[in-house]
């Protein structure tokens, strides 16, 4: 098999501690084999030398001219992903960006039009959407069981404190971007209208951060014939027991990151009793309505293998391999995560926190 040759740009929590991972495992070093290391800290270069052996560099434009690299991973500061992904398609390189790719439109139009001029392969890191316990919730609702969907509830929620470079705005960080791109991404995959512009509504806040940046967001996502959409991503619940809560007809659904369980009936089995006009009347005295029998709940419970940081970045992997050497076309697609970046853009603007920092 032809192993796909990488360079990491960033050797921080994501580019050392998951894709580098995930590059280290023997499944990983079947397909992929990492050739180069970008690291502007002296210390994680040591470091890195030390883990993989391979060429380590301080400024990711000393790539440029190498043509043994099929594939650079931009795992660089938030607030350099645009700007490096579009130096490095421009210089002949396919480019996945870790998220956010940016918060705004301005730079997610002018990362799609290079890569539209270049004809480079680029996609961000939305890992997320092939998580196993995603997969589920999506085979569910294919299923029909729960009924028509009126509700999504994604609660990614927790409680802590933070005091990083990713609670400041000069760097493109805070709650909305950070973890927000994890569960707006699979919303709007299931709400699947990615050529509208939503109706949206929201509240940021920043609460237990030593910076300047939102840790507490409340995204509510509305668009006509579609179920109501709500996303929650807080530092101040310390009760957080889900990740989705999914209202149907016939049904609910409730996950964790591990675990789906969904409880349904089948309408046909007992359907809605006639409306009577006149007041319920039970034994001569006023009544509510009660089924006549109980209605038939059938309870599943799956328990899922694997997590957004094991098998999910093994599938994101995979995709970018078929995408570049086989041309299949990707599940996930930039003008896709476009329209999370035009919301993204939205409740910020529609939410200013005071700016407290600029970069040094």
């Amino acid at each position: 098999m032809k192993r796909m040759r990488l360079a990491i740009i960033g050797q921080g929590r994501s580019g050392r501690d998951i894709h580098g991972r995930f590059l280290q495992t023997n499944i990983a070093k079947e397909k992929f084999e990492v050739v180069a290391i970008v690291e502007l800290r002296e210390d994680r270069r040591i470091l890195a030398k030390q883990e993989w052996g391979c060429d380590v560099y301080d400024d990711y434009r000393k790539l440029f001219g190498r043509t043994d690299i099929d594939l650079v991973i931009n795992a660089s500061y938030s607030h350099m992903h645009a700007s490096i992904s579009i130096d490095l398609m421009e210089h002949g390189f396919h480019v996945i960006s870790e998220k956010p790719i940016t918060n705004n439109l301005a730079d997610m139009d002018k990362v799609m039009e290079c890569q539209k001029r270049t004809g480079k392969y680029f996609n961000i890191f939305q890992q997320s959407r092939l998580a196993p316990y995603f997969k589920e919730i999506k085979k569910v609702l294919a299923s029909g069981v729960l009924g028509e969907i009126q509700e999504i509830d994604a609660n990614w929620s927790g409680f802590s404190r933070r005091w990083d470079w990713q609670t400041l705005q000069c760097y493109c960080a805070g709650n909305l971007v950070n973890t927000g791109p994890h569960p707006l991404d699979q919303v709007l995959n299931l709400m699947d209208a990615y050529d509208i512009m939503p109706n949206v509504y929201s509240r940021l806040a920043s609460v237990n951060v030593a910076g300047d940046a939102e840790d507490y967001c409340k995204v509510v996502i509305q668009a006509p014939g579609k179920p109501w959409i709500q996303v929650t991503i807080s530092t101040c619940d310390a009760y957080s027991d889900y990740n989705y809560k999914i209202h149907g007809s016939c049904g609910t659904l409730r996950a964790t990151l591990s675990t789906v369980k969904y409880k349904y009936f089948d309408p046909k089995a007992v359907p809605l009793p006639v409306l009577p006009r006149e007041p319920l009347i039970v034994n001569g005295k006023p009544a509510y309505c009660k089924e006549p029998i109980p209605l038939p709940w059938v309870e599943e419970e799956i328990n899922c293998t694997g997590d957004a940081f094991t098998s999910a970045v093994s599938a994101y992997y995979n995709m970018c391999y078929d995408a570049i050497f086989n041309g299949i076309e990707p599940e996930i697609q930039p003008y896709q995560i476009r329209q999370q970046v035009a919301i993204e853009e939205k409740i910020y603007k529609d939410n200013p926190l005071p700016r407290k920092y600029e970069l040094e």
